[in-house]
């Protein structure tokens, strides 16, 4: 079975908006990707960081007792 139509210049110009639109879409992620990369990189995640007066979360049982 062959193709009914291979003129391929007329088909590369019927693709040509969708391969565009693809191409900007894949640029969008990398570029999204690179800056979530840099600001996780320029974060960081340093014990230090964390905040001094933090307290701990209470687990369902001792909330159970203070609320008795």
């Amino acid at each position: 079975m062959s193709a009914s139509e291979t003129n391929t210049e007329k088909q590369a110009k019927r693709h040509s908006p969708a391969l565009i639109g693809i191409g900007i879409a894949v640029a969008i992620g990398v570029i999204i990707a690179v800056v979530l990369a840099v600001s996780v990189a320029i974060r960081g995640n340093d014990p230090g960081d964390q905040d001094d007066n933090a307290q701990p979360v209470p687990t369902a049982a001792e909330e159970v007792s203070v609320q008795q």
